[in-house]
């Protein structure tokens, strides 16, 4: 029974796309995705020069507002505007206008101290990326979690995209 147990928890750890971005990790977007075991994080492109718009891609948040069961505030209150805005818009490049993110695959851009990303959850299914998906729920975790505040959204075991401070993401991390 016992062994039984180890080896479920085996498995769920090999298979788990939670990640730890590596210490000294260098700005920019990544895709990871474990390999007999092994994290490996692959640079996509470097930070490329980001010139805030005029107005913010989300307005300023209602008082009062409903949370949605399906969005997770993170603790990081009050992110640094324009690396929270860089590390979206970085993330915003690699999905363009839609990509199909491979089973276990996950992509994220890092700005400072902020971290944006898109999790495939599944072993079995590519899931579909967009700079316009990514926007909606970017304006939907800012309505739930407040502006600039670290949040996202997870559909269960399939995806989850949003932005937060830290190295670990995409749930698993110990």
């Amino acid at each position: 029974m016992l062994l039984n147990r180890i080896l479920t928890i085996a498995a769920i750890g090999l298979t788990a796309s939670g990640f730890v971005i590596p210490e000294g990790q260098e700005e920019g977007t990544y895709a990871v995705e474990f390999v007999d075991g092994v994290e490996v994080h692959t640079k996509l492109a470097n930070a490329t020069v980001y010139a805030p718009l005029p107005k913010p891609y989300a307005s300023e948040p209602q008082p009062n507002r409903l949370i949605r069961r399906d969005y997770s505030c993170g603790g990081a209150r009050d992110l640094h505007h324009g690396n929270t805005d860089a590390a979206n818009a970085d993330l915003d490049r690699q999905c363009g206008g839609g990509v199909n993110v491979n089973p276990g695959m996950n992509y994220y851009s890092i700005r400072g101290d902020i971290v944006a990303f898109f999790c495939n959850f599944s072993d079995r299914e590519a899931k579909y990326c967009s700079a316009g998906g990514r926007q909606d729920y970017s304006r939907e975790i800012t309505k739930a979690c407040g502006w600039y505040n670290s949040g996202w959204f997870t559909f269960p075991n399939q995806w989850s995209i949003g932005y937060d401070r830290g190295r670990c993401f995409c749930g698993g991390c110990a």
